[in-house]
Order: C-alpha cells, then structure tokens, then sequence
C-alpha cells in the first residue's frame, strides 16, 4: 500500500525492506505526488502509475495472497489504502455507486475490500487467532464528514485527529464492545509487542501504552488512562489533550470551513479566534466555547506542560535512553 514514511524512491534507506519487512508491494507516497511508482520488493512495477483505479484491489490481492501462504506461519501485515486521499478513483465496479460521490465510491470498495480480507482469514482457519485493526491516520478533508467535530484534517480540532478504530479478533475480543479510553496510533506498536509476548525496546523511549487490556470483555467503557497527548504540525508542537481538556496554543494555515480569496495566515486567526483556546471536551465535544479566560491557572500548566515536552523532545530527537 502507501508507505509515505521516507519517499524511498529518492531516498533508498526509507525503503520498507531496510525497516524490518521482508516484502512490500505498493507507492512510496501519496497519490497527489508525481512521479507515482508502483514498487514490488526494489523493483518498479510502473514508473507513474496510469490507471489508479484498481488501486485498492490491487493493495487486496496482494494482502490475500499473504494471509493464505502464512496459514502456519506468524505473520505481521500492514495494509494501508491510498484512498481516500485526493485525487479519488474508484474501479468500473464501484464508481457512481454511493450517494457520495467519488469519496462514497472510494469508501465502499474499501469496505468491499476489508471484507474480501476478513473471508480469508476465516476461510484459511485464522480468524481467531489474528488480530485486525482497522483505523485512520487522520480526520477528512472537503469530501468527509468529522461526524459533529471542528475542524479538517491538517488541525488541531478533534475533527483533525479524532478517528475510529476497529479491533477484532474473533473470539477474544467481544463483539458490540464499545471504549472510549484515550489512545492513539503510537499505541499500536507496544499493543502487538505485548500480545506476542516481546518486552518494549530499552535503548529508546517509548511514547506509547498498550491497548491488549482494553480488548478485555472486562474492560470498563471509559477506561482511566491518565496521560497527555501532544499534536505537532510541521515540527510545531499546536496543542495537548489531557483527560477532558483540549488546550491549543497555536493554530497553522489549515482553515475550516475554507473561505475563499483571503490569505490563509490573516484567515486561520479569523478562524479560530484569540489564542489559546481551552475546551472542556465532556461538554463541549464541538470545541465550540472556548474557556480560556475562565481557567487561567489550568491554561498556565498546559503550557508549562507543553514547554517542558516540547524541550525535552527536542533534546533527544531519537528518544535514546542513553541521551537522558
């Protein structure tokens, strides 16, 4: 699928075979880049992809092909669809299908696909002893919908970061389970390795927590997961969540709604309003009642919280144990 995490094409050692896969079929970034290279393993399949209507299936096949010849064998898949990321396409088989439009169209076939997936691992007898996790990187662009929260993606807004995430795992993690506990992305990592019984790195820190106790029939809906969690945006640290508070210090040019024929600087403070902004997101899930003026003593921490991060990350970019 789409790696996107070191454009390998130009930049050989971000290839995923030099970080710890053994094959991988799919681009080096997203779709609105050009050239656009279909790679199998180092090799270039096309050198800019034509017809990227059969993407996802493509990215299907290939992971099916996977599940079957592992049926006796552990195996780690990463699967990552390039849409619905713009420029959208969908195959002959799905366009015009949704009442969405294009992004409708998208989103269908990959919920065709998952489903072509989640067949195999029943049929090959895997279903329940793999775990799937089905989630996003980020909140929609113009096409989605954040579902009742501010913002787009590229913000700090909920609507920018707030996503669904899926686990199933057929007969152990009970089916209809709802939680709402704090997570994020970074979790995914210390989740398997604690699932597969691997102890975390020592020679680095680790941001993350593991989720396997949340898969728990057990697990209460709200889980106390005390933590912060940080937003960056091109390298500046925007804005934390701690518990139920939202606190932003700083916003970019990404604005939403996007009104036209302004600057996106003088647009993204007429967006937003004074900074910082405060949310209590309990009662206010839609950022929309900043409360900043009212808790001055709770927006002085969250920035001394926010300062002493940002420095400490910056001091150790790598997160070495031996740089403490």
């Amino acid at each position: 699928g789409k790696w996107h995490l070191g454009d390998f094409a130009n930049a050989p050692q971000f290839h995923p075979l030099n970080h710890g896969f053994t094959s991988f079929f799919g681009v080096p970034h997203s779709n609105d880049m050009s050239p656009f290279p279909l790679y199998r393993d180092h090799d270039v399949v096309e050198a800019d992809l034509v017809d990227r209507t059969t993407l996802t299936r493509l990215y299907t096949d290939e992971a099916i092909k996977i599940v079957e010849a592992s049926a006796n064998t552990p195996f780690f898949l990463y699967l990552a669809h390039t849409y619905p990321h713009r420029p959208l396409a969908a195959s002959s088989q799905f366009k015009d299908r949704s009442a969405a439009g294009a992004y409708g169209d998208t989103i269908e076939e990959i919920d065709w696909n998952v489903g072509r997936l989640m067949d195999t691992l029943a049929r090959t007898g895997q279903d329940k002893n793999t775990l799937v996790l089905f989630t996003s990187d980020n909140g929609p662009w113009y096409d989605g919908s954040p579902a009742g929260f501010r913002g787009r993606k590229g913000q700090s807004f909920e609507g920018g970061h707030r996503v669904p995430m899926i686990a199933h795992w057929e007969g152990t993690i009970p089916r209809g389970q709802l939680c709402d506990a704090l997570t994020m992305n970074i979790d995914i990592f210390p989740t398997l390795l604690a699932l597969a019984g691997i102890g975390l790195p020592s020679d680095r820190l680790i941001d993350g927590l593991s989720m396997a106790d949340l898969f728990a029939r057990s697990a209460a809906r709200s889980a106390a997961r005390p933590r912060e969690l940080f937003f960056y945006h091109q390298g500046t640290l925007e804005s934390m969540r701690s518990g139920e508070w939202k606190f932003i210090r700083t916003t970019n040019h990404y604005v939403w709604p996007m009104p036209v024929n302004q600057r996106l600087g003088w647009l993204s403070r007429q967006t937003t309003g004074p900074l910082p902004l405060l949310f209590n997101l309990t009662s206010d899930p839609g950022e929309a009642y900043n409360l900043a003026a009212r808790y001055p003593d709770r927006v002085r921490a969250s920035t001394a919280v926010m300062e002493q991060w940002d420095e400490s990350l910056t001091q150790n970019l790598f997160g070495l144990t031996s740089a403490r």
